[in-house]
């Protein structure tokens, strides 16, 4: 049966929808189509896309494959609040042909439904596991100097994420510099860096492949060493998944496996606490926000003088989360590409047929200016009051984890290491940015955008 929309907005014909190459000025190489356009800067083509063919529904090609792409709250809400929408399936369609086989672990149903289960954090050790990283972050900072917050951000993130998701940090001597590099390169030189242009880089795999080898090698000794852990004692997303899922799986799928959560459990954090501290401490523009916040921290701190703030007291740190919020709806500059099966679609006439790589980006919707005054500007007090705020979901205007049916499991936990990592910081140190403000980057990857460079901060430990 195939799905349209009702009333006003219901089909009266179905027709193809515009084709790029068609309608606008965007050129279409034989074979590629849009492709190198699409990878190198995914949201400005998108943007000129739709404008150029007047239309919230278009298609280009892209290495023989041909992408939709929607925009709008109403297409939004018909693609997300749907069963019908394959989260894993995009992904490995338009990138499979490029990537390794042991990247594409996610494929793997019973992989993939274990990986979305919210009961597979244990969120008791998961604050265990970020306060013990903070500390020894922090610690290590020493009494004064000078730090990237991104590159501060990248440390407190991969001690967390490896901690928890693996029992222990991996300390393999150069792995954590090289496999960064590969991510977060600001030299526009280290193209090696832009992952998004990288999906059609031969030299970038070759590098991945070296790295993920010896990232399998120290997952398979890890594993080997571990002990079994009864049922009900796990302390890590690993241990849980050796009790499982994994027990099911051969070597190489679970390591896949692991380096895929990995990867989200580290890369999306480090960048959303990057910008968030940028935020908050920037000077360049009138910030009465980064006062509120230390305000806020000192009073919890007052209360709670004994070390870190416990859960309850996080939660209460309301003019933070605020920051948080719009922090994560100005800077994710992303396209996620989704695939639609079981059922065609009819929207706004125009048919996206069954098995279709569909296209779908958060910027779109946070900038929209039918849903915010001032979309362009940096206002936390925009969320008071809001479902957003009250009942912590997303929604067809709110989305940086997914909206919902299709919301992501962590997001839970990312609030919390977010607050601990920032109250902590704002505890220990003066904090002040001494270098400019990074401009964002775009990517293909459902995260915040990356930066084009350092956001250097200097920092001098309190008394």
């Amino acid at each position: 049966m195939t799905r349209t929309l009702v009333g006003s907005r219901a089909a009266t014909a179905r027709r193809e929808p515009p084709r790029v190459s068609r309608w606008s000025s965007i050129p279409e190489l034989p074979w590629a189509g849009s492709a190198l356009a699409f990878t190198r800067r995914p949201i400005t083509f998108l943007e000129r896309a739709h404008a150029e063919c007047a239309s919230d529904i278009v298609r280009f090609g892209y290495f023989g494959k041909t992408l939709y792409s929607v925009r709008g709250r109403e297409a939004t809400e018909l693609f997300f609040d749907s069963v019908n929408l394959d989260l894993k399936g995009g992904f490995v369609e338009i990138f499979g042909g490029l990537l390794p086989k042991r990247f594409l672990g996610e494929e793997d149903d019973d992989l993939y439904a274990f990986s979305k289960k919210r009961s597979v954090f244990n969120f008791g050790a998961y604050l265990d596991a970020v306060h013990v990283s903070t500390d020894e972050v922090l610690r290590e900072l020493g009494k004064s100097g000078e730090i990237d917050l991104f590159e501060l951000s990248s440390q407190l993130s991969f001690r967390a994420a490896s901690r928890f998701m693996l029992g222990e940090t991996i300390a393999s001597p150069g792995f954590f510099a090289r496999w960064r590099e590969l991510f977060f390169a600001t030299n526009p030189v280290e193209s090696l860096g832009r992952f998004q242009w990288n999906l059609v880089n031969p030299l970038f795999w070759r590098k991945q492949n070296e790295l993920f080898a010896e990232l399998e090698a120290l997952l398979a000794r890890l594993i080997d060493a571990k002990d079994p852990v009864p049922p009900g004692e796990e302390r890590s997303f690993l241990e849980l998944a050796l009790n499982t899922v994994y027990a099911r799986k051969s070597r190489e799928q679970a390591v896949a496996h692991v380096y895929m959560m990995f990867l989200a459990a580290y890369l999306n954090p480090t960048l959303t606490l990057g910008w968030t501290l940028v935020d908050l401490l920037r000077r360049d523009r009138e910030n009465p926000h980064r006062f509120s916040v230390q305000d806020e921290l000192r009073r919890a701190h007052a209360r709670h003088p004994d070390g870190p703030l416990p859960r309850a007291a996080l939660d209460e740190l309301s003019i933070l989360q605020l920051c948080v919020m719009e922090t994560l709806r100005l800077r994710i500059r992303a396209v996620n590409v989704r695939k639609i099966v079981n059922e065609p679609f009819v929207f706004r006439g125009c048919e996206i047929p069954v098995g279709a790589l569909v296209c779908n980006s958060p910027t779109f919707a946070h900038l929209d200016p039918e849903s915010y005054d001032a979309p362009l500007e940096h206002r936390p007090e925009r969320w008071l009051g809001t479902p957003e705020l009250e009942r912590a979901t997303m929604t067809a205007r709110y989305m940086p984890f997914g909206t919902f049916a299709h919301i992501c499991p962590g997001k839970k936990l990312s609030h919390v290491w977010l607050k601990v990592a920032i109250s902590e910081l704002f505890r220990r140190f003066d904090v002040e940015i001494a270098g400019s403000i990074p401009n964002v980057r775009e990517g293909i990857m459902p995260v915040l955008a990356d930066r084009d460079g350092p956001c250097i901060a200097r920092y001098r430990r309190r008394a």
